[in-house]
């Protein structure tokens, strides 16, 4: 009879555990002390343009347990969203990275913490995640004209620097930098210098460069054409003519 009376009380028990958790999304699994493998769902946009014209074929999804990479899974950037199934219930750190057509990494993108509780579900950060250029670097110098040997004796108050794609004209950089800030020792030499990083790596660059004096007037001008190292930087050096009145 005593038998009897706790069978009755404990299918009670279990059976008002699961009426109570019908609407909240009660697991049977968890109550009994198992986790479950859940589903790992990232999405992503890209800074500032498409994945057409970033350049980005796919995009590599991976999740790194105490920085050892664990799970990965690759999809078509145009997908917007890759999902990794069977994840066991752990803290993940997510790293997304945009490959171009020969596999180089161009874009990357991460996100710390990402928790699979066990509940057998999908876990996805908050928000798309943004997929930022990773790029190669560029050490960009030029030369004042030799009648020149600083900024000021060029009448030169700042640097504008215009980096294009070179087969569709498509803005990469755009920008206007102190003169004398730029200048390695004007007193000796005649040319001046910039580090620009996380420029692309897999297209052909079109620089140019316009020396602008204190009227906002261009009046020195240099371009030049370069692709960029995937690794490590790259030294160019533009010589600067003045515009003569030819400078747009």
């Amino acid at each position: 009879m005593k038998s009897t009376a706790r069978l009755v009380a404990a299918s009670i028990i279990l059976l008002t555990f699961v009426g109570c958790g019908e609407g909240d999304n009660f697991n049977f699994q968890q109550l009994m002390g198992t986790l479950l493998p859940g589903s790992v769902e990232v999405s992503w946009i890209i800074a500032n343009t498409t994945c057409s014209n970033a350049g980005i074929d796919e995009v590599e999804l991976q999740l790194y347990l105490d920085e050892v990479r664990t799970y990965t899974h690759i999809t078509a950037c145009g997908d917007g969203r890759a999902t990794i199934s069977e994840v066991p219930p752990e803290t993940y750190n997510v790293r997304l990275v945009g490959l171009s057509a020969d596999d180089a990494a161009i874009y990357r993108a991460e996100y710390s913490g990402l928790l699979v509780n066990g509940d057998g579900g999908i876990t996805s950060p908050p928000a798309p995640l943004v997929l930022e250029l990773i790029g190669g670097t560029l050490e960009l110098r030029w030369s004042f004209p030799a009648e020149f040997s600083s900024c000021a004796f060029a009448g030169v108050e700042q640097m504008e620097i215009t980096i294009n794609q070179l087969a569709t004209g498509d803005s990469v950089l755009t920008a206007m930098y102190p003169c004398d800030l730029l200048t390695d020792h004007p007193a000796i030499n005649s040319q001046g210098f910039i580090e620009i990083t996380k420029l692309p790596t897999n297209l052909d660059l079109e620089i140019f460069i316009f020396g602008v004096d204190t009227v906002s007037e261009r009046i020195l001008f240099g371009e030049t054409v370069t692709d960029v190292p995937k690794v490590g930087s790259k030294q160019v050096v533009i010589p600067l003519e003045p515009c003569n009145g030819s400078c747009i």
